[in-house]
This record gives structure tokens, sequence and C-alpha cells, in this order.
């Protein structure tokens, strides 16, 4: 009776193992759609509808700064971010001298000074940034080169050096 009963459970450990292979949702099957065979389309009298200015998203920049100086919060990326691709299309390399800015043109080269320690470091702005809390994102090379890293104060004087 014990080899019956475990070849029973045997087999309803199978039936439900099997029936748990089924698939009874139909498979889709797209097919591209057939190339024109048209070798030059004749010219569409509709002219081409460009996106409306007003509706455009871009990021606000300084056109003329002249003197710029500002006092703000610093932060730093992430190790992880090490290899992704900046808004100027670069490489993030975090032992560069490169931060990232909301309204500095790219490229441009500031001098960062950390209010508590006085030391500082000049980057070039190679990328954007997008949160309100922060005034400039350091690589993590430069934001360790002026004392920010594990502080609890992060108050630094940002001032415009160059523009491209």
């Amino acid at each position: 009776m014990d080899k019956r009963t475990n070849f029973l459970s045997l087999l309803t450990l199978l039936a439900f193992g099997l029936s748990s292979c089924a698939n009874t949702t139909p498979t889709h099957t797209v097919t591209p759609a057939p190339r024109s065979s048209v070798a030059n389309p004749p010219a569409s009298s509709a002219t081409t509808t460009l996106p409306n200015p007003a509706t455009r998203t871009t990021t606000p920049t300084i056109t003329q700064p002249v003197n710029y100086q500002t006092r703000g919060n610093a932060s730093w990326y992430d190790l992880g971010v090490h290899g992704m691709k900046t808004a100027s299309g670069e490489v993030y390399d975090l032992y560069k001298m490169t931060a990232a800015h909301a309204t500095l043109p790219l490229y441009s080269r500031v001098q960062v000074t950390s209010l508590q320690t006085g030391q500082s470091v000049i980057v070039t702005i190679n990328d954007r940034l997008t949160d309100n809390q922060t005034n400039i994102r350091l690589a993590y090379d430069a934001a360790k080169r002026i004392g920010l890293i594990n502080q609890a104060n992060r108050l630094v004087n940002i001032r415009l050096l160059s523009t491209p």
C-alpha cells in the first residue's frame, strides 16, 4: 500500500506540473507593414508642422552671467552614476572635476568653496541639475577635495569664472 500511495502522489504532482505548463493565452504575432514600392513618393502639398515653441520644455540658462556668485547647498553624485552620460553627452567620471547646475551654461567653469572648511575647487559644468534642494552637484572627487563627504553642513559659495 505504501508503494501505491507514493505512486499516486507522484502521478498527482506530475499532473499538476504538466497542467501549469499549459498556456491558454493565444500568442500574437506582429507582421511589419509592407514597404512602399514607390521609389520617389510625390511631394506633399501639406506643410510640415513644427512643435509649438510655447509647449517645448527647455532648461533655462543664464544668457549673460556677469559676476555670478551665489551661496547654497551642494551635493555630490552617487558612486553608481559613474559611467553614465551627462547632459553634455560626456560620460560621467567620478574622478573628474565636473558638476551639474540648473542654469549656468554647459562648459562654464566655476569655483566652489566650502563655507565650513574654506577649501575650494574649480569644476566644469557638464550636466543639468533638476532638483530644487541643491544649487550644485559635484563629482565625487571634487566634493571629497573640499571636505563635503560625510558633512552635515554642505553650504558652499559658487563663483562663475568663465563661460564657453
